[in-house]
């Protein structure tokens, strides 16, 4: 399905949210794992999701017509067993967009509200994925974050990828 990014619309998630964005969570769970790409386990653990929900972490993106389409998540200070980052940063994870609107820049839009958002708070802005995406680390350094390298997280590495306000000047 074709959409319009004048369409979309970005809300604070709540706990009415959670079918949608379990929904949203798990078919791109099982569309990446198809895809042989292991970025995260299935099913979702709705305690986990409702936990995130109840903080303020997670946002849902909805067209104007309320279909949820697209899910992603704000923490803040994140600590892997290695590497530490900034105190009061924000750290971008789990976005998920629903295969069918995949490809269509909803998670550039996704990524620039967020570094809006970070902009404005004065706050670094992290994201990190599974080492082997490359395609996404690509995709990540394309929307102006620098790569930290890779990172041990249980049994696998993750990329840590850091925005880079001065790469993004650059590119405009």
């Amino acid at each position: 399905m074709r959409i319009k990014l004048e369409d979309l619309n970005i809300k604070q998630a709540s706990t009415r949210d959670l079918a949608n964005i379990l929904t949203i969570l798990n078919e791109t769970t099982l569309n990446l794992n198809q895809k042989g790409i292991m970025q995260w386990d299935y099913p979702w653990c709705e305690a986990e999701v409702l936990a995130d929900i109840e903080l303020n972490r997670a946002y849902l993106l909805s067209t104007n017509d309320d279909d949820a389409i697209a899910t992603f998540f704000i923490k803040g200070k994140v600590s892997l067993s290695t590497l530490t980052l900034e105190p009061d940063s924000m750290y971008l994870n789990q976005i998920a967009i629903l295969p069918e609107y995949q490809g269509q820049n909803i998670g550039s839009y996704i990524i620039d509200y967020v570094k809006h958002l970070a902009r404005i708070k004065g706050k670094p802005l992290y994201l990190d994925c599974w080492a082997g995406n490359e395609k996404l680390i690509e995709f990540y350094s394309s929307n102006g974050f620098k790569n930290l390298g890779n990172y041990p997280e249980g049994d696998y590495f993750v990329t840590i990828l850091k925005h880079d306000e001065d790469s993004a000047e650059s590119k405009n």
